[in-house]
């Protein structure tokens, strides 16, 4: 927690005083009188949001110019698609983000997350896992998003900076549950023994680590009673040809940008000049604008 020190003026007290570190002086027009200091919490998101980087985001955004609801509304069309797909009530959806790489030992690569994850939620952080799930007595494309996060570490987060945990993926992205990924195993027992179809990419995991911990048992059990699980990607890849008003002026932003950095470097290629410069002028421009 950081402490900030807050101070309060008050009116002076008409007593004359010869002490010089008295608070409380004839001679003052405002004393200063120290009161009781505020907790303020710290940043416990593990991307940007509209409390901590307000000129990025609006209220209610995950990610630049995409509110929570328009990534809901991706949720609901591929449930109605799935529904369209089979028949049935009783469905599961599973999609794992991307680990991070590591270039050697703790020096990792810059963090990528999975497009079709990234698509359906806005969440940024590695090692998490979305389900979205059929609720009992509800057709579809009514559904349940749950996202399993891993949960806060202190001593990890001093060197790969903080996480969102539980309270913070519900309130960034708005699922309607968060779970910590340790209570994913629970949700794969369940389904072992149940009969609802899973839907999940089995040949081309994600992530292969959550894949061979959690997923890849599951996927065998379903075969083996002929309720194999069914690939989602094609699924999702379909809804991303379809582009939504706000996706559209999001990449004719990016396009702008994208042009206007190439124009830049090409006004600094001349020789003599090697790539690695040309490259740290394209970063530059894109990332700060200069």
């Amino acid at each position: 927690m950081v402490w900030l020190p807050v101070q309060r003026l008050i009116q002076p007290v008409r007593v004359k005083c010869n002490f010089s570190g008295c608070k409380f002086c004839f001679f003052r027009k405002l004393s200063i009188q120290p009161i009781q200091q505020k907790k303020i919490p710290n940043r416990y998101l593990g991307q940007p949001s509209p409390f901590t980087h307000p000129h990025l985001l609006k209220p209610g955004e995950v990610t630049p110019g995409l509110s929570q609801v328009e990534y809901a509304l991706r949720r609901h069309k591929l449930m109605a698609q799935i529904q369209q797909e089979l028949h049935g009530t009783n469905h599961t959806v599973i999609l794992l983000s991307n680990p991070t790489y590591y270039m050697s030992n703790d020096i990792p690569y810059t963090f990528h997350q999975d497009t079709n994850f990234l698509y359906l939620c806005g969440f940024q952080e590695p090692d998490s896992i979305l389900v979205l799930q059929s609720v009992p007595g509800r057709s579809l494309p009514y559904h349940k998003a749950l996202l399993f996060v891993p949960k806060r570490d202190p001593s990890r987060e001093l060197w790969d900076g903080p996480r969102s945990g539980t309270d913070g993926a519900m309130a960034l992205t708005g699922v309607d549950e968060a779970y910590t990924m340790e209570e994913f195993r629970h949700l794969v027992s369940k389904l072992k023994d149940d009969s609802s179809t899973v839907w999940y990419d089995v040949a081309k995991p994600a992530h292969p680590q959550l894949h061979s911990d959690y997923l890849l048992h599951l996927a065998e059990v379903k075969a083996k009673y002929n309720n194999r699980v069914r690939a989602v990607r094609h699924l999702v890849q379909n809804l991303r040809l379809i582009k939504s008003a706000t996706e559209i002026e999001r990449m004719k932003f990016a396009a702008k940008i994208t042009s206007q950095a190439f124009i830049e470097t090409m006004f600094t290629s001349k020789a003599p000049v090697d790539e690695t410069f040309l490259y740290a002028k394209v970063c530059a421009f894109l990332h700060c604008g200069k």
